[in-house]
């Protein structure tokens, strides 16, 4: 059962991750668009990590998940603010 649901977990993920690649390299897209992007493939890479660590019943995936997700946060909040103060355009 488990090996279905990880599966189609992973399924749905990889079509997300693809379609966030190609909004972060689109060529008509803002900075906060590319910003938003990137913080939603860091969202979906935070979330395929627990899923990987059921599939694989390894517990230090569930470290990465955490590692990944506080990263994602400072990394968001500096560059939201970078953005804030009219920084690139």
């Amino acid at each position: 059962m488990t090996d279905w649901a990880t599966g189609a977990a992973i399924s749905i993920l990889a079509v997300a991750i693809a379609l966030g690649a190609y909004r972060l390299v689109h060529r008509r897209s803002t900075t906060a668009d590319r910003v938003v992007a990137l913080d939603l493939l860091v969202t979906l890479f935070v979330a395929a990590t627990p899923v990987l660590a059921v599939r694989t019943d390894r517990r230090e995936f569930l470290d990465l998940a955490v590692v990944l997700s506080l990263t994602g946060f400072v990394m968001t909040s500096v560059i939201g603010r970078f953005v804030g103060r009219g920084g690139l355009r």
